[in-house]
């Protein structure tokens, strides 16, 4: 009975594996499906359709001293909380973004979409990887001409290798907008590149749980 115990768990077991795998690769594709059907990217400047600012914009420009950083912001929750909240190091924006990110082999054009006005991720990444151009878009916090060299730039590359979003999906209030995020990030994207996007969750006690103001 043992036996046939542990076969059947074995069985479920790898059912489940099999349904989670196809559920995900289903999600997946679904996703890629709507992005590609319901949002059109102006091939001539990707940011084109860009409707609505996102809420912080100075949030997403961190200018830090690259030739310095040592380690991500440390928020400690406030005193008056009732649970006892660990700190958060935050490793979704500025310098701190990057710093925990594999550079895949033979990376050679980097996209940050979003990165806001300053330089210093830029200045970072290049710094620790020789052969790297680090390459930032940002439709509020560049001109259009920075952008359209910037896309360019790019396109002549083939796409960029990888491309990252870092503390934007977070403070843009809809959904269509955010689709439009992520479908241009598709876009600039070259066929089998990375894609990183990483996102602010919030604070203690709402941490987690979309309810925090953006």
């Amino acid at each position: 009975m043992g036996t046939i115990n542990n076969i059947s768990f074995a069985a479920i077991s790898a059912f489940a594996a099999v349904a989670f795998v196809a559920t995900r690769v289903s999600v997946i594709k679904s996703f890629r499906s709507l992005l590609t059907a319901s949002i059109s990217i102006n091939k001539d400047y990707w940011f084109s359709e860009i409707q609505q600012e996102i809420t912080s914009v100075s949030s997403n420009t961190v200018d830090e001293d690259w030739s310095t950083w040592s380690k991500p912001t440390i928020y400690r929750p406030a005193d008056n909380l009732r649970l006892p909240f660990t700190n958060i190091a935050d490793n979704t924006e500025g310098i701190a973004a990057f710093s925990d990110l594999n550079v895949p082999a033979n990376c050679r054009v980097w996209l940050d979409i979003g990165g806001g006005r300053s330089d210093s991720c830029k200045k970072f990444m290049e710094s620790r990887h020789k052969e790297l151009s680090f390459i930032v878009m940002d439709p509020f916090g560049r001109s259009i001409e920075h952008n359209k060299i910037a896309q360019n730039l790019v396109e002549l590359n083939g796409g960029a290798d990888v491309v990252s979003s870092m503390s934007v999906l977070n403070v843009i209030p809809d959904q269509k907008n955010r689709l439009l995020h992520c479908a241009i990030v598709h876009t600039a994207l070259k066929s089998g590149g990375i894609a990183y996007f990483k996102v602010w969750a919030g604070s203690w006690p709402k941490r987690g749980s979309s309810l925090e103001g953006m």
